[in-house]
């Protein structure tokens, strides 16, 4: 049985345009390959998944208001 990796969460900045029309989200995840990040974008929310060696990024975020995934 594969040993569990410790998950830990990313450093996530979300904000919104001055016209508010436009969501952004700027997500850190230092040490992580761009083709091992998973995540997945829904009308309400998004969850983030993202494997290193030694630990693994996992996030969950619910959006203020609707977003076009």
């Amino acid at each position: 049985m594969a040993e569990e990796k410790t998950k830990v969460p990313p450093d996530i900045c979300a904000y919104v345009d001055d016209n508010h029309s436009k969501v952004t989200l700027e997500i850190s995840l230092p040490g992580v390959k761009k083709k091992e990040i998973n995540i997945k974008m829904h009308e309400d929310s998004f969850n983030l998944s993202a494997p290193r060696e030694d630990f693994v990024y996992v996030s969950a975020l619910s959006f203020c208001c609707p977003v076009n995934p």
